[in-house]
């Protein structure tokens, strides 16, 4: 079976290969279509072979289609169009306002009109680096997803699926003199080079998973002038177009964002007006900066020197400082031996203090403030990005993990001949060693299956127990085949989304004996739940028993309560054999952070019946 999915794996791979070299940039087209319709699209173009590379839901996809799959998509279910060629902006408007500045982008940005539009320009040679533009946050947050991620871990690494929202603030002259005014040309600009800069981001990804989700809000009012500010009151203008948009603050509007398009990570770019201002610039000369890990970053039309034009490279430069990446031009600051992000990679890249001082010197990466058309994602920006993949394998480090499986030991000796099992699984996480954030242990990596198999055997499939295999981790259960009666050895394993497997089996040993009489008298008639040592610190046994049939699964769960009744662990969560178990509990929140000192209570319930005991932690 290892072997088979080697094979799988290797010809999947060929297919990426074979697939960019036979494939067309398309803009599909979605009727009547929702966000879930959205990505249940975005799935059937991933299993036709497709790279799904910038969606703008609920109306539009931009993906490399295998050219032997364009009937295909065309057919599928919803799609009204899959475009190569030039469009007209005036055909999708029943899509409504916002879609002529998509199609114009798409115009602009694989159709080759960018000259045409004015997007074509060099940015000025006395442009200004992107100084300044890096704010230090120092925030701490709730358990949230992908597995291990917290609340303010919301641009970790650049893998996986990514929410950009694009806020336009627009003046209404409440409280300053209002003196820009975007207008459609703008906007459509804005739109243009925003998708070209992304497109540029996950080409250069390459065979790393990225795909964008953006959102555009254009024209979101204020009552102040943001050019006319400094940048230090950026929090005044951003806090109105906030609030119009529903929101306290960028932390609750990404948060949000991330778990309404259901993607791995969430950043919000606000974008002033800056047509009619002399420099590009707020008031105190800045004109582009980033919080290091997000979860935002400010931009202006003309970003100084760089121009509309140019807009796309500042982009993905701030972009990059969301997720943890450095500057590497001298003026920054930022030394070789500095290190940012998950595999807290070095930035020896940097020409600080002075160009070659370190041990690279290219000056065509991103980092050294340059546009897209010469720039690369130098090695050092890879391994802050989280990008690297040290052996060679195209798992990223960052989910180049193992994960674990637990096996519930059946009631022994068996008098059924298909014993029922469940367990557990859980994905492994590498150490997070970034420097700047809070450090938590975070994967993309989902249980994507659990497999058992006895004395040896073929693998079989496992089965989830709610239903499907999404989460980092899994209760699942199985029956097996009929077995001979006698001693048999059952395995399980699970396998993550990536491809890496338990390779340290979860193993049981039962002997199947049809006169042990366990099957005809009900074993234990009484749920037990018995801890020890009691009180405990910092760790107690959970001894227990559940009846039941032999051969017949039961319904199972034992969490962990606080004085205030609210669960802070989950032990069991699915169906297991009747018969004897223990667990232990560690004394940690289902976030990994330890419980105080305290009263607590064990909760096991098994079918119908429910056993409740107290527990006291004393560390």
């Amino acid at each position: 079976m290892h072997f088979l999915r080697t094979i799988l794996v290797g010809l999947a791979l060929c297919l990426m290969v074979v697939s960019q070299v036979s494939a067309v940039d398309r803009l599909i087209t979605l009727e009547d279509a929702d966000l879930e319709a959205t990505r249940e699209v975005v799935g059937s173009l991933e299993a036709l072979g497709a790279r799904v590379k910038i969606v703008i839901p609920p109306h539009f996809i931009i993906a490399d289609v295998p050219v032997n799959a364009e009937g295909r998509v065309i057919a599928a279910p919803r799609v009204t169009g899959a475009y190569a060629e030039k469009l007209d902006p005036e055909d999708f408007a029943r899509f409504g306002s916002a879609s002529r500045h998509i199609v114009a982008a798409w115009n602009n940005v694989y159709m080759g009109e960018a000259r045409q539009a004015g997007l074509d320009e060099a940015p000025s040679p006395g442009r200004l680096p992107l100084v300044n533009d890096v704010i230090y946050p120092d925030e701490t947050g709730v358990l949230m997803k992908p597995p291990g991620a917290k609340a303010f871990d919301t641009s970790e690494f650049l893998l996986g699926t990514v929410t950009l929202a694009v806020v336009l603030a627009e003046s209404n002259g409440g409280v300053d003199p209002e003196s820009e005014d975007w207008t459609q040309t703008e906007k459509d600009r804005v739109t243009s080079e925003i998708i070209a800069g992304l497109n540029w981001y996950v080409t250069k990804a390459k065979w790393r998973p990225l795909t964008f989700y953006t959102v555009f809000e254009y024209d979101v009012p204020t009552g102040y002038e943001p050019i006319t500010r400094p940048s230090s009151q950026d929090d005044l203008w951003i806090a109105n177009c906030l609030s119009y948009l529903g929101y306290l603050g960028s932390q609750a509007y990404v948060l949000d964002l991330r778990s309404t398009m259901d993607t791995d990570w969430a950043v919000v770019n606000y974008i002033a007006d800056s047509s009619n201002d002399a420099d590009n610039c707020f008031s105190d000369g800045r004109f582009a900066y980033s919080m290091l890990g997000g979860p935002e970053f400010i931009m202006t039309y003309g970003n100084d020197g760089w121009g509309i034009s140019n807009m796309d490279a500042v982009m993905a430069h701030e972009l990059s400082h969301s997720f943890y990446a450095l500057d590497e031009y001298s003026s920054a600051g930022v030394g070789c031996a500095q290190t940012s992000g998950y595999l807290a990679a070095e930035n020896q890249n940097s020409a600080y203090p002075y160009a070659g001082a370190c041990d690279l010197n290219t000056p065509f990466c991103l980092m050294r403030s340059v546009s897209l058309g010469s720039a690369q994602v130098c090695t050092w920006t890879k391994g802050q990005l989280g990008w690297w993949d040290a052996d060679g394998d195209s798992i990223c480090d960052v989910n180049d993990t193992y994960p674990e499986t637990e096996l519930y030991a059946h009631a022994d000796p068996c008098s059924t001949f298909t014993p029922a099992y469940a367990g557990s699984s859980w994905v492994g996480y590498l150490t997070n060693q970034n420097p700047r954030g809070e450090a938590h242990e975070i994967t993309l990596n989902r249980i994507g299956t659990v497999e058992y198999r006895v004395d040896g055997g073929d693998w079989y499939d496992a089965l989830p127990n709610d239903g499907a295999w999404d989460e980092g981790k899994e209760g699942y259960n199985f029956i097996t085949a009929p077995l001979s009666q006698g001693q048999h050895v059952v395995e399980a394993r699970a396998i993550q989304t990536f491809g890496n497997f338990d390779t340290t089996y979860a193993v049981d040993t039962l002997t199947v004996d049809p006169t042990s009489g366990v099957d005809v008298a009900r074993i234990g008639s009484r749920l037990v739940v018995a801890p020890y040592p009691n009180p405990f610190g910092p760790q107690v046994e959970l001894r227990f028993n559940v009846p039941g049939e032999e051969g017949k699964a039961v319904a199972v769960s034992m969490s962990i309560y606080d004085v205030r009744g609210r669960e802070v662990a989950r032990l069991i969560d699915g169906v297991r054999s009747p018969g004897p178990g223990k667990l232990s509990w560690d004394g940690t929140y289902a976030n990994g952070s330890a419980a105080p000192s305290g009263i607590y209570f064990v909760d096991l319930l098994a079918g119908k019946q429910r056993v409740v005991r107290k527990l006291v932690m004393a560390r």
